[in-house]
């Protein structure tokens, strides 16, 4: 019989193992915009394998030299998300900031994000944030007066968008269709 024998100068031994599962992308992010409040949530779709110990996100504003890291954010499969920080600075109507995401250290994307102060007043007066109302009076008349305007929403009420209750239907008689046989 041959017998193979060990070369032991060819061996090297390290403490890091790591498998190739090909480039780490961002196929996607988004909204790229929210209000000067906060809350708004970032969504960002990976490529490839990532553990969440490797990823940072920053915040930064250069006008401002604000900078804020994101400590508490999401990681489910490809898929990361986290809430924007208030921007810090009162008064300004729209601001330019940049999301980093940096992956084991080295920056895998950058991408701008909208501060805009009018989106603040807007989901204030459609609760549709967990913004603080809009006014502090306890008196029903003061409410009533805060109420947003029917006109200011008829938008959202708009006879011209797109439905798809006629889908809805559809599926609803097919599924029917299906008990009955």
């Amino acid at each position: 019989k041959d017998e193979l024998q060990r070369d032991e100068g060819s061996v090297v031994h390290s403490n890091v193992m790591t498998e190739a599962y090909g480039d780490v992308e961002i196929e996607h992010m988004g909204p790229r915009y929210g209000p000067m409040g906060g809350l708004e949530m970032v969504y960002i779709v990976l490529k490839g394998q990532v553990l969440k110990n490797d990823i940072k996100i920053e915040i930064n504003e250069p006008c401002f030299n604000w900078n804020y890291s994101v400590e508490n954010f999401t990681k489910n499969g490809k898929v990361i998300y986290f809430q924007m920080p208030p921007f810090p600075y009162r008064g300004y109507e729209t601001v330019k900031a940049n999301i980093i995401i940096l992956y084991k250290g080295e920056e895998l994307f950058q991408s701008p994000y909208l501060y805009k102060g009018s989106l603040d007043q807007v989901l204030a007066e459609l609760s549709l944030n967990e913004l603080p109302p809009t006014t502090t009076s306890s008196s029903s008349s003061s409410l009533v007066a805060a109420m947003p305007k029917v006109d200011n929403l008829k938008w959202l009420f708009d006879t011209n968008a797109h439905s798809n209750s006629r889908t809805q239907r559809k599926t609803i008689n097919k599924s029917r269709k299906r008990l009955k046989k």
